[in-house]
């Protein structure tokens, strides 16, 4: 399966409420996104040893594993290096920069619900984002 849509923790938290469009939740429910490891980070952060255990291996197995290249880094600096000439380095955390690298890297559109990915995107040509709030593109085979 080709994938897409590497998912930021603000959309993959909407999921899993619920709080998006029931075509989001089917394109979901078939495994259809991206994950990597700044989302599990912050999905595990702050829990206990048995929740995050637990949190870690739904996730995995429910959402198909992007590692991060080597390369990532060189992809993170070049897009803070685009935001600090905007004087917009200070809106991502250090999460946010590495998903964002690791899509740049493997081609994905970062599906998100916040506005820093959209911001970056603007000025970052090679960045592609979506927020997970729209109706899911008609094209997109479910």
């Amino acid at each position: 399966m080709i994938l897409k849509y590497l998912i930021d923790t603000s959309a993959l938290v909407r999921v899993i409420r619920g709080q998006v469009d029931p075509a989001w939740l089917h394109y979901a429910d078939q495994a259809k996104f991206g994950i990597c490891e700044p989302v599990l980070f912050e999905f595990v952060q702050g829990s206990g040893k048995r929740e995050a255990k637990a949190i870690e291996a739904q996730l995995l197995s429910s959402h198909q594993w992007v590692p991060m290249s080597d390369k990532v880094s060189s992809y993170m600096r070049d897009l803070r290096r685009d935001l600090t000439e905007r004087s917009m380095h200070t809106m991502f955390s250090l999460a946010d920069y590495l998903i964002a690298a690791t899509a740049i890297q493997e081609g994905f559109v970062v599906l998100h619900e916040d506005a820093d990915f959209s911001a970056a995107a603007r000025h970052h040509p090679m960045l592609s984002e979506q927020r997970i709030s729209t109706t899911i593109p008609e094209d997109l085979p479910l």
